[in-house]
């Protein structure tokens, strides 16, 4: 599972038919570029059908989105490093299911309740 969002995630998103490249883009950091920054950062293949974005024109819509998916960092680091390891489940979903037990679904919510989504 992908955790947060980045420039090149919108561009695939919004420009799924157009080739490119990012360069010098960083991802440490809130997203705050200059049109010049990020023309040089950004190679945009030649005959994509799409004209190459600026960041002016991108953006608001793409901080939008950036904000909105990075939201959930926190509870989906937290269930990620707090949900036990697959093997280990299923081993709990069999004997909940020949016990008639809910281990798993208790387990599971458990994780969920401690680290809710925003």
């Amino acid at each position: 599972m992908k955790i947060t969002y980045e420039v090149s995630d919108y561009l695939k998103e919004n420009f799924p038919d157009s080739g490119f490249m990012l360069r010098n883009i960083g991802y440490d950091k809130e997203p705050d570029y200059t049109d010049e920054a990020f023309a040089k950062g950004l190679t945009w293949r030649e005959g994509n059908p799409d004209a190459k974005p600026t960041w002016s024109e991108i953006k608001d819509d793409f901080m939008v989105k950036y904000n909105e998916v990075n939201a959930l960092i926190p509870a989906r680091v937290g269930r990620k490093r707090a949900y036990p390891e697959i093997v280990e489940q299923l081993d709990m979903m069999y004997h909940d299911k020949k016990d008639g037990t809910t281990t798993w679904e208790d387990a599971i919510q458990s994780i969920k309740d401690d680290n809710p989504k925003p």
